[in-house]
């Protein structure tokens, strides 16, 4: 795979990259009209199909019924699509496509899940601006820890997700809110914004097989920083995107 797609990938993958952007055509790479294999085709006609299917709220919106479990089963839902686009990468990754069949499948995903994504922080910052950060006690673990995946995934709305950091940092020390999110979320909104991040959890592949993560305040006290929120060292983080990077 073309190195300059699998960075693309990273960053929309949204765990180790700020910047979340469509995957783009590489300029030296020239255009190719033929059309698409049976493979790309038949996965393209199936993820259109499954992101319709999905994209098509079953449960009420965020804030139509305030209730705890319909909260928590919105959040579930929207965190399925999040993860259901996101992964699709990794099914097209296995198709074994020709260079250019590839990238036009990836710019269709990176596309329709930057859509995803700007639809979903929409309705999460109505939500939050009106009630506030959804915390454990109020609604669940696995609601407050959805809500920061789709924070996290609001690139397209930077003072947004610097809303909700000024929201987390205080209910962090209260146990509200997990603070290996935090610790995520502000590296993000970090180098989102052109700043040293503090945690080291935000980056790009250098290389094949290579992460390095974007400049950090005082690298030396990195590993004391992530330790303090519950994050594994460092030498420890990079080797997880090896295999994303492209051994």
């Amino acid at each position: 795979m073309n190195f300059l797609i699998r960075m693309a990938i990273v960053a929309l993958l949204g765990s180790s990259c700020a910047n979340s952007a469509p995957v783009q055509t590489p300029e030296e790479t020239p255009q190719v009209e033929e059309e698409p294999t049976n493979a790309a085709s038949a996965f393209l006609e199936e993820f259109r199909a499954e992101i319709e299917a999905r994209r098509t709220p079953k449960l009420p919106r965020l804030g139509e019924d305030m209730s705890t479990e319909a909260v928590d089963k919105r959040l579930q839902e929207m965190v399925d699509l999040d993860q259901y686009a996101r992964n699709s990468f990794n099914g097209a990754m296995s198709l074994g496509l020709e260079p250019a069949e590839e990238e036009r499948v990836f710019n269709e995903i990176g596309m329709t899940t930057m859509s995803i994504d700007e639809d979903h922080t929409k309705e999460l910052q109505t939500f939050v601006r009106a009630h506030g950060w959804i915390t454990k006690s109020a609604y669940g673990d696995v609601a407050s820890h959805n809500a920061w995946i789709l924070a996290q995934h609001a690139d397209m709305n930077r003072e947004f997700q610097r809303y909700v950091l000024d929201l987390m940092g205080p209910l962090v020390d209260a146990g509200e809110v997990n603070s290996r999110n935090y610790a995520y979320l502000w590296d993000r909104v970090a180098v989102g914004t052109q700043t040293p991040q503090r945690f080291g959890t935000q980056g790009q592949c250098v290389g094949p097989g290579e992460w390095e993560p974007a400049e950090m305040e005082d690298p030396a006290g990195v590993d004391k920083r992530r330790a303090e929120v519950g994050l594994e060292p460092m030498e420890e983080y990079k080797a997880k995107f090896k295999e994303m990077c492209g051994v």
